[in-house]
């Protein structure tokens, strides 16, 4: 007889109240399906940053969306960080290498480009 595969899944959804922030952060998962996943573009938002903790519980992950995400690879690097972990290296990193990124003469980092567009997407693709 062949073995029952018992396979826990969860779905992060953009806001949780706190009764169900708390069934999620327990035991870990196989694999975590975020739909919508264009919703967690941005480097400071709330959401993003609390996907990070689901993303966390989760052996697996898989990102889903109906909407082209390659207009700005910037607003994606929190996404990418919560599915890839630190294969990305830092922001500073992914600016440098996928953004354009180029120190200002102020000193600061200028990343509203795309380079490397064909390399990441490849990255970023299964």
């Amino acid at each position: 007889m062949g073995r029952l595969l018992l396979l826990l899944v969860f779905m992060a959804e953009i806001s949780l109240h706190a009764k169900q922030e708390q069934a999620i952060y327990s035991p870990k998962r196989e694999i975590m399906i975020l739909d919508e996943a264009h919703n967690f573009a941005g480097r400071k938002a709330k959401r993003g940053k609390k996907l990070l903790h689901f993303a966390a519980l989760a052996e697996n992950k898989i990102a889903i969306t109906g909407t082209p995400i390659w207009s700005r690879p910037r607003d994606y690097w929190m996404l990418f960080k919560a599915l890839f972990g630190s294969s990305f290296g830092s922001a500073w990193d992914f600016d440098m290498a996928y953004c354009g990124g180029v120190i200002n003469e102020y000193g600061g980092m200028d990343n509203k480009g795309a380079t490397r567009t064909r390399e990441l997407k490849h990255r970023v693709s299964f």
